[in-house]
């Protein structure tokens, strides 16, 4: 459904309140506000309306561009999110190289290039990534990262590489993953080695140099929430 948010009964409400609750907010930031609380309701359509005029109105805000790639992302919209993305690192790397994966331009980067089928890029954008996130919360989310770096390598046919991802993958969280401030559940990481299982088969692969093919594969970033 397409919607217009300067015309949408809905939002424009919702704007109105945020307006004379904070009067000093410019335009751009009070559309952002309203998409966040229509993500809460999981009103994808209304989130998507509000962040894409957020951009219209401050299109050099990297932030404002970056949370509209996500949400194309999250609609598997890899080719356009990951334009936007692009375009993220070339207004502000730096304010986008979040130490959460969830505010990390190229956590979401590398996902985007790996579903166009641009493995060697999603490969090095995996490496960055895992080269600044250091909060994760969530083992899953950590592991299936190394395990899509693997994937990555792999189909570039880079066997030590996709080893050394895939091996990373199963240790996971390992030596160097997280940070003191990063706080794991015992019980959830626990549970999370069950994906070992999963994981195992593709490093055997590799070791023996045994090429993969990219059918079947589906390797999805996390989104916050």
């Amino acid at each position: 459904m397409d919607i217009e948010a300067t015309r949408d009964p809905g939002i424009q409400e919702k704007l109105a309140e945020l307006r004379d609750d904070y009067p000093n907010d410019n335009e751009a930031r009070l559309y952002a506000a309203v998409a966040d609380f229509f993500e809460l309701e999981d009103d994808m359509d209304r989130v998507m309306a509000c962040q894409e005029q957020a951009v219209a109105l401050a299109p050099t805000d990297a932030e404002h561009v970056f949370r509209l790639a996500r949400s194309l992302l999250k609609r598997e919209k890899w080719k356009e999110g990951g334009k936007m993305l692009e375009r993220c690192s070339d207004l502000d790397a730096l304010s986008l190289a979040g130490r959460h994966w969830s505010v990390n331009n190229m956590y979401y980067l590398a996902y985007a290039l790996f579903n166009v089928g641009r493995y060697k890029e999603a490969a090095e954008a995996f490496a960055a990534a895992l080269e600044i996130i250091d909060i994760w919360g969530d083992a899953r989310i950590l592991k299936n990262l190394h395990l899509h770096a693997g994937w990555a390598w792999h189909l570039e046919k880079n066997f030590a590489k996709a080893s050394q991802s895939y091996l990373k993958a199963l240790v996971a969280p390992g030596p160097g993953d997280s940070c003191d401030e990063d706080v794991m559940d015992p019980d959830e990481v626990e549970a999370a080695q069950a994906m070992n299982e999963l994981i195992e088969p593709f490093l055997l692969m590799a070791q023996e140099g045994e090429p993969l093919s990219a059918e079947g594969l589906v390797a999805r970033p996390a989104f916050p929430g």
